[in-house]
């Protein structure tokens, strides 16, 4: 989970990339981290602290709302890992 935690805090590595660019390190993140860990381990808490904590809205949008959307809006293990 370490590893997830990181790549959600850094993803996106800059403010300003291209959006090829943006394409391309979202669908890493997708690809290499978040099809690869179960709706359970998204729920659980890192160091007693839930993930969507860890994530600031503001800067890590994306994950965040990705990590939202699969604890609160529906998607099942089935349709993304």
């Amino acid at each position: 989970m370490e590893k997830l935690v990181d790549a959600l805090t850094s993803f996106p590595t800059s403010t300003t990339l291209s959006d090829l660019e943006l394409t391309k390190q979202c669908n890493t993140l997708l690809a290499n981290h978040l099809y690869k860990v179960s709706t359970h381990n998204l729920a659980s808490n890192i160091g007693g602290t839930s993930l969507l904590d860890l994530l600031n809205p503001g800067t890590n949008s994306l994950p965040y709302v990705f990590v939202l959307y699969v604890l609160y809006g529906g998607i099942s293990q089935r349709h993304y890992k």
